[in-house]
């Protein structure tokens, strides 16, 4: 899932990056510090260790701050864009946070900013009136709920399975 969410991020990136350069204003040193940034975190978790970090809560922590950078990137995005902002790439940031099996509460945080951030960015990106408001946000938040479940479901069966698995495993090396 790692390796999936690397190449995800890094098309990505590619993409953030050839927007900001379509745009008609003169990119200053605070765009070229925020593509900069995300450019070096970028880098940074691709060389990670991954297979020791995944054993330590650092792994959890590194890929919560992975997903809030790219909630940010996607937010700029989303809140920049002509057209109306539609979510997908907001609703696969927190799919991959949840396939990752971070803790509930890191996930169900990042649920929550998504759907707060995903509504300002509906908010900025035109006129639009309630009912329109409305009829984007609920999708999107059903969308947000569906993926925390099974994300907090998944997680609650393996944590089960695991204390099951070192109850037994205590009992053999009793035996």
């Amino acid at each position: 899932m790692i390796h999936a969410g690397l190449i995800v991020s890094w098309f990505g990136m590619i993409i953030f990056l050839l927007w900001v350069l379509s745009l008609d204003v003169v990119i200053d040193f605070a765009i070229t510090m925020m593509v900069g940034g995300f450019a070096v975190g970028l880098l940074i978790i691709t060389f990670a260790p991954w297979r020791t970090m995944l054993t330590s809560s650092v792994g959890d922590w590194t890929i919560l701050i992975w997903s809030v950078g790219a909630l940010l990137m996607v937010i700029l995005y989303e809140a920049a864009s002509v057209d109306e902002p539609n979510g997908i790439s907001i609703i696969l940031v927190i799919f991959f946070a949840a396939a990752t099996l971070i803790p509930n509460r890191a996930v169900i945080t990042l649920g929550i900013v998504a759907s707060i951030s995903f509504g300002a960015a509906i908010q900025g990106a035109g006129d639009f009136n309630l009912a329109t408001f409305v009829g984007l946000l609920l999708p999107f938040v059903g969308a947000i709920v569906f993926v925390l479940l099974i994300s907090v479901g998944i997680r609650t069966q393996l944590e089960a399975t695991d204390a099951a698995y070192r109850s037994v495993s205590f009992q053999g090396a009793e035996l």
